[in-house]
């Protein structure tokens, strides 16, 4: 008698799928029954069964370990289920697609379960699929992103400020919660596309609607699925907020609990900040707030189109980053850096109306007899400051 083994290949992989078909057809044998032989409703291994083999369901869900989250699979879009993050009406539509189909009604906890257990089997992380997309070909542009798209100062100051800020960028999406501080400013006149190129680096993992920066509850669980996050205005910002996003931007992990989650658990930062603004005076302290870092962008014209970026030069930018992040490229500022750093901060510090006033008033002259004299009589020496030749 002749062996499987000796059939002609196109005979066995035929044999094979038959096999298959008829296990596919079988697997509703497999459910777990209760003692009165009815299918068990109180079991997650029965929903697995039917996600796993159902053709709607089939590779439904997946867990994005960059966000945290569960997601729907792109390879799952139907009628039905549409990718994106899972939610609670998913589970509700879960629920009741196979009350439909199968006539089993499990609860809404199993449910919920069975998804979190049947995601983890499939693990993605979407950030990191974008930056190992493409090889670098080793041509230099990356420190160059915001000069040929925004037309930013060609310096080393500028270039440097871009590169530390593209490979901490890359740091943080694998090395979750490694210390980086480094804030780019994009400053110039509203239209230039500043906060374009940010988004251009990721569109989905870009966040612009971040107010609260740490005030609010859900500012955490945005930060979740967000890679590149947008501080807008600092200028209309108070002081006491600038302490505030100072601090919240220093943090190297956040405890809070999650979706899907029961527990309060520490979550690495795997995001990284950039700042936009009009304004050319918005630091309300520049000799503390060494994690901002002026570009001035709109000097010179932009060589590319920050509207219609080239995907594969964006993908190239990245990959550059990469190239940097895995051969060492420091997280911070070396001191000749910081000190042409430290002219672009005290160049955009926020002027005080007061400030002027006030130096006017301690650089005045007064008389000899300052001390001695009444209020009364300072006052009108000051009212009249400038025309006080009678006084000295």
């Amino acid at each position: 008698m002749g062996k499987a083994m000796d059939l002609p290949a196109e005979t066995r992989e035929a044999a094979n799928n038959v096999i298959k078909m008829q296990r596919d057809a079988d697997w509703q044998n497999d459910f777990k029954k209760n003692s009165d032989d009815g299918i068990k409703t109180q079991s997650l291994y029965n929903i697995r069964l039917i996600m796993e083999h159902d053709e709607m369901l089939k590779g439904l869900v997946a867990f994005d370990e960059f966000s945290e989250q569960i997601v729907k699979t792109p390879q799952a879009d139907n009628s039905l289920f549409k990718k994106g993050f899972w939610n609670d009406g998913d589970d509700t539509l879960l629920r009741s697609y196979i009350e439909d189909h199968y006539n089993l009604l499990f609860s809404k906890e199993n449910i919920t379960d069975a998804v979190v257990t049947e995601a983890r089997r499939k693990t993605i992380n979407p950030v990191k699929a974008r930056i190992e997309a493409v090889e670098w070909d080793g041509q230099p542009r990356a420190e160059r992103y915001f000069i040929d798209y925004l037309g930013a100062e060609d310096n080393h100051y500028t270039r440097t400020i871009t590169k530390k800020w593209l490979t901490g960028l890359i740091a943080r999406a694998y090395v979750p919660g490694v210390k980086f501080e480094i804030v780019p400013i994009l400053e110039g006149s509203q239209g230039l596309g500043k906060s374009t190129a940010g988004k251009n680096l990721y569109p989905d993992k870009f966040n612009d609607s971040l107010k609260g920066m740490g005030k609010q509850k859900d500012d955490y669980q945005q930060l979740q699925g967000s890679w590149i996050i947008e501080v807008a205005e600092l200028s209309a910002m108070k002081k006491t907020d600038v302490e505030g996003i100072k601090n919240f931007i220093s943090a190297q992990s956040d405890t809070y609990r999650n979706s899907y989650g029961r527990y309060a658990l520490p979550h690495p930062r795997k995001c990284v900040f950039i700042g936009t603004t009009n304004q050319t005076d918005y630091l309300k302290d520049a000799t503390g707030e060494r994690r901002f870092y002026p570009i001035k962008c709109g000097v010179n014209k932009a060589k590319l189109d920050v509207w219609h970026p080239d995907e594969n030069y964006i993908l190239q930018v990245l990959a550059e980053a990469m190239y940097w992040f895995r051969n060492g490229e420091l997280l911070y500022l070396d001191q000749a850096t910081m000190k042409e750093a430290k002219a672009y901060q005290m160049a955009a510090e926020a002027v005080d109306p007061m400030r002027d006033a006030i130096e006017a008033f301690l650089a005045m002259e007064v008389p000899t007899d300052w001390e001695n004299m009444s209020t009364g009589l300072k006052q009108s020496y000051v009212s009249d400051y400038g025309h006080h030749s009678k006084w000295l």
